[in-house]
């Protein structure tokens, strides 16, 4: 249920903010409202880890306290733009299917790393359990320096979104190759830099909804494809890790599996979107 809602929420907002701009600048500001999942993430899972010492009722009260007092601010100042800026009229564009590739390839990536990094970190004997808070926060925050970041480097590229969605995760899965031969100091920075390209990834990827919506009344239509698209990415892997794991015991082949599996699913968008 709270993956339901979670979806459901990400899907609404990101089609309100693009109907609230222009379409030349919906790619940028969809980077600053990702900048709300990053600080969320990254904030989130220090808090649960943090406060799991003192007991699970203190961690569900705190979170719950946070989510509750945001949603009276939605509820306070969110509104339904009240008239679209530019209207266009039109069906889905087919090439959406494209962009929906790259969305599952970023979450088949990202999302699977991120899901099992805590138990990365603690079960390769990187950092003691009883540490694993002071750490947990380190992927998503790198998110927060490059999600508006993305949208603006596409507006000034040729192809510019497919692009900055597109390279940004080819070097996402480079990195989740690479943190299995890393030096032990290097392992927190890249890392770090994995929540870093996927932020650079966000915004366009998702300002792309808009360039093949065919209108804005379908915006969340088209916006709920993509995020349906990295939400399977993000579910599948974590399995594959997870099941590749209880097998070898380490998470170095299913990291370079999931790795390469999500290089070779951007091959068609990268041919069919910027050439």
């Amino acid at each position: 249920m709270l993956g339901s809602f979670s979806a459901t929420v990400y899907v609404s907002d990101t089609s309100v903010v693009q109907k609230w701009l222009p379409v030349s600048t919906r790619a940028t500001f969809v980077g600053i409202y990702q900048t709300g999942f990053f600080i969320g993430a990254s904030l989130g899972e220090y808090l649960i880890l943090r406060t799991l010492s003192i007991s699970f009722w203190f961690t569900f009260i705190s979170i719950m306290s946070i989510l509750v007092f945001s949603g009276i601010l939605n509820f306070i100042f969110i509104r339904e733009p009240q008239q679209i800026i530019k209207e266009r009229h039109g069906n889905i564009d087919r090439r959406i299917i494209y962009v929906a590739m790259i969305r599952f390839s970023a979450g088949f990536t990202y999302i699977g790393f991120v899901t099992l990094f805590t138990t990365f970190i603690v079960f390769d004997h990187i950092v003691p359990y009883s540490n694993a808070y002071l750490y947990a926060w380190i992927p998503a925050a790198g998110g927060l320096i490059t999600s508006p970041i993305g949208g603006l480097i596409s507006r000034k590229m040729k192809n510019g979104k497919p692009l900055v969605s597109i390279l940004p995760v080819i070097a996402l899965a480079g990195m989740i190759i690479y943190i299995n031969f890393a030096p032990l100091a290097a392992i927190f920075i890249i890392s770090f830099m994995t929540g870093v390209l996927y932020g650079l990834y966000a915004g366009p990827s998702m300002g792309m909804a808009s360039d093949f919506s065919g209108s804005d009344r379908n915006l969340a239509s088209s916006s709920s494809i993509l995020n349906f698209s990295s939400q399977v990415g993000g579910t599948v892997s974590p399995l594959l890790i997870g099941f590749m794991f209880s097998i070898y015991g380490n998470f170095q082949l299913a990291f370079i599996i999931v790795a390469i599996i999500s290089i070779l699913t951007l091959i068609i968008p990268l041919i069919r979107l910027t050439v």
